[in-house]
């Protein structure tokens, strides 16, 4: 995707994490919060500000082979694993069983 994300930077380089969010969303807001204060290196990009081309995009590379609606944020872990919404103690969850040794 030719996607321009915004680079945050923190300790923990690996695993490589995208967190794809809504400008006026307060879960959103809370997810980076929390990769923020535990240090995780992420991306981010507020998808309902890209142009409609791009949001399409974006939607068809979260879906995958569903066509689920999708439930803002989404945490995808090194492209592989995606957490649709934000349940603390899950994204938790993935991100401690991620870190490496």
């Amino acid at each position: 995707m030719s996607i321009e994300y915004t680079e945050i930077d923190g300790q923990i380089k690996t695993p490589e994490i995208t967190l794809y969010s809504l400008s006026y969303c307060s879960a959103c807001n809370t997810a980076r919060e929390l990769l923020t204060g535990l240090g995780y290196a992420y991306r981010y990009v507020q998808v309902d500000l890209l142009p409609r081309e791009q949001i399409r995009e974006v939607r068809k590379y979260l879906q995958g082979e569903s066509a689920a609606k999708v439930m803002y944020p989404v945490l995808d872990i090194e492209g592989e694993d995606k957490v649709f919404g934000y349940v603390r103690l899950k994204w938790l969850d993935k991100l401690m069983g991620k870190i490496p040794a």
